[in-house]
């Protein structure tokens, strides 16, 4: 949240550090950014989390790619059924892979941020065909996904993407909702990078 107001989402790695993307934190100030944990509105209920300190990739430019950060809070999260820690992914995803994606972004390219969290599974694409998309974009640290009838749109920048109970990706980006395919930092090729971070 910044201000209140929708900025993106992140996922609980312990009770003291939330991994997001770069985009969601960068380019603010750190005590004009808080977290809310534990409720599916992200407008009131659960834990409002103010920040320690922030911890950006240190190749991150603004593109998508190293598009990853990790939060550390000021005081602990109280975990429980309603704010739960996720590993981290491990491996690469193949194509054709059916992965779970969560977040209060819009349901249409120009609406309003859903006030309940929603979730819907999404086919994380090959290589080949998503380089078809992203020629000049598509990195090792970019996984793309691609459905018909549901994807991350804005406000969903940091939204997970959950296989096996393990985060494999963050929303990064796209050129357009649904039409074309969408973003995510890959969490499993950059997860050495993460937990050396959140050793500091």
């Amino acid at each position: 949240l910044v201000d209140g107001t929708l900025q993106g989402s992140g996922v609980i790695l312990n009770s003291h550090w939330i991994l997001t993307t770069a985009f969601n934190v960068a380019w603010y100030d750190i005590d004009e950014l808080e977290f809310r944990a534990g409720s599916n509105s992200y407008e009131h209920g659960g834990q409002i989390l103010t920040l320690e300190k922030i911890v950006v990739h240190e190749n991150y430019t603004g593109s998508w790619d190293y598009d990853i950060a990790v939060v550390k809070l000021s005081n602990p999260i109280k975990l429980g059924k309603k704010a739960k820690p996720i590993k981290l992914g491990t491996k690469d995803l193949k194509g054709n892979t059916k992965v779970v994606a969560s977040g209060w972004g819009p349901t249409s390219e120009y609406g309003e941020p859903s006030p309940n969290l929603l979730s819907g599974e999404l086919t994380v694409l090959d290589w080949n065909t998503c380089d078809e998309s992203y020629p000049d974009d598509l990195t090792p640290r970019l996984i793309c996904t691609s459905d018909t009838d549901i994807a991350p749109c804005g406000s969903d920048f940091g939204d997970p993407v959950v296989y096996k109970k393990a985060v494999y990706g963050l929303y990064a980006g796209g050129y357009g909702c649904l039409t074309y395919p969408a973003l995510f930092t890959d969490v499993a090729s950059l997860s050495n990078w993460v937990k050396s971070a959140i050793k500091q």
